[in-house]
Formats: C-alpha cells, sequence, structure tokens
C-alpha cells in the first residue's frame, strides 16, 4: 500500500480505476485501470513482467497517455509486495506474488531492455486448461465425492493430511503442466513443476 500511495496513485488512481486525463477528450485517461482487471487478477507472471520491463502500446485497443515504466531495478521484495497489493485489493482476488517468483521471471529475460506489449506478456504467462469432463480423479480418502474438486462443490478427505494420502487427476491426453493452483481452507495453494503428465 505503501508503495502504490508512493507511485503508482498518480496514474492508477487512488482506487485503482485510472486517473482522468485533464482537458483531453471524453474519457481519456492516463493508465488503465487496475481494479477488476483480468490480465492483473491472471497469472501473476504477467504483472511480474509488465513491473520488471514496463508496458507499451494499445490496452484493449485503447491507447493510454503515459506508458508503465520499468521498475527492474527495484529488488525482487519490492516487486513482489506492490504485485501482490494491486492483485489483492481494488476488490482484485488474486494469487500472492513471492520474491522467489519474481527471481524466476527476471532469470528470463536478463537481457530484455524494451517494454513488453500486452500481447507479447500475455504470450509468455500460462494458461488455465479447461477442465473437461474426461477428467479422471481418484483419491485416497473420500472417493465418492473426489470429482467434486473439479467444480464449485468441492471436496475434502474428510481427515486430517496424513503420509500415503493422495489426489490424483488423470487427463485423457499427454499434456504439458507448468502448476496446479487450488483453493484450500487455509488460501490459495501454488504447486509448481513441470512436464507432461
Amino acid at each position: 500500500a505503501t508503495i502504490y500511495q508512493e507511485l503508482c496513485f498518480s496514474c492508477h488512481g487512488e482506487d485503482g480505476r485510472g486517473v482522468a486525463m485533464a482537458g483531453a477528450a471524453g474519457g481519456s485517461m492516463m493508465s488503465p485501470p487496475i481494479a477488476g482487471s483480468p490480465r492483473v487478477q491472471g497469472h501473476r507472471d504477467y504483472v511480474i513482467r509488465v513491473l520488471l520491463h514496463g508496458l507499451i502500446g494499445p490496452l484493449n485497443e485503447r491507447n493510454y497517455t503515459n506508458v508503465m515504466v520499468p521498475m527492474g531495478t527495484q529488488k525482487d521484495d519490492w516487486v513482489a509486495a506492490i504485485a501482490s497489493y494491486i492483485r489483492n485489493d481494488f476488490g482484485n482476488s488474486g494469487s500472492f506474488v513471492t520474491e522467489a517468483d519474481v527471481a524466476r521471471v527476471r532469470a528470463l529475460t536478463p537481457n530484455r531492455r524494451t517494454s513488453w506489449t500486452a500481447a507479447e506478456a500475455e504470450r509468455l504467462s500460462p494458461v488455465a486448461i479447461a477442465m473437461e469432463p474426461a477428467w479422471k480423479v481418484t483419491t485416497s480418502h473420500n472417493p465418492a465425492t473426489g470429482g467434486d474438486a473439479l467444480n464449485t462443490i468441492g471436496w475434502s478427505s474428510q481427515a486430517p493430511q496424513a503420509a500415503g494420502m493422495c489426489f490424483q487427476i488423470e487427463l485423457p491426453a499427454a499434456t504439458t503442466v507448468s502448476e496446479i493452483q487450488f483453493t484450500s481452507p487455509g488460501g490459495v495453494l501454488v504447486a509448481r513443476g513441470g512436464g507432461a503428465g
């Protein structure tokens, strides 16, 4: 919040909805709103990339007066703090960003000297795989309701976590998976890895 109030609010607004450009034609904004933004709330790597290298060009076919300046000279904890803040304030709901997340994304483009376009930054971010009815769920505990984990009903093992417990999703074809996100009573958990499954 401190970083946002010191730096970001002047373009993105106190409420995250943007700042109208003084004297400009109807509805012209200095920068895009971050409140309710699917890009801000989407995969955290998008926000990290934009913070590290900046953003230029139109967004949703709309040009803005200001460009997002690169903040890559800031330390990883600073980038993680502001990314987490904008992803979880202004009515937004996104996973938190860690220093390790920032370090990982920073290491992917160490020689980049230009700002991203929205299309470039989006192309590099993982996308969600749409759930399909052919997915097979197997659980070691409470198997009768295991399939509910893939819908809004949700699933619980109905037992404390213990060695040997498992929850498995079998996809109908080999698919590259970079991470799995799921919600638990303690918040959103992310399991990172990679490979075809």
